[in-house]
């Protein structure tokens, strides 16, 4: 098995090993790959940037902070995805 010591240190995370082999797994590799866990990453993002838009925004209504999200989540992806332009 490689080691995985200078992988941690470069992300400055500590992970254990069964965690960070499922996390590093292409669903074509197996039953035990990443989907599940980019799932909840992609909730625990969604959460960061909500909050971030929820206090930076204090004053605007729910559809504007809610236009300043999708504006996030598009930057940089708007032909691949048919994110507003």
């Amino acid at each position: 098995m490689t080691d995985r010591a200078p992988l941690l240190k470069a992300l400055g995370v500590d992970l254990p090993d069964e965690l960070l082999t499922i996390a590093l797994t292409h669903r074509s590799y197996g039953t035990d790959h990443n989907e599940r866990l980019e799932f909840l990453g992609d909730a625990v993002l969604n959460l960061a940037v909500s909050r971030l838009l929820y206090d930076r925004f204090a004053g605007s209504d729910e559809g504007e902070i809610g236009d300043g999200r999708a504006d996030q989540a598009c930057d940089g992806e708007r032909d691949q995805r048919g994110c507003r332009g």
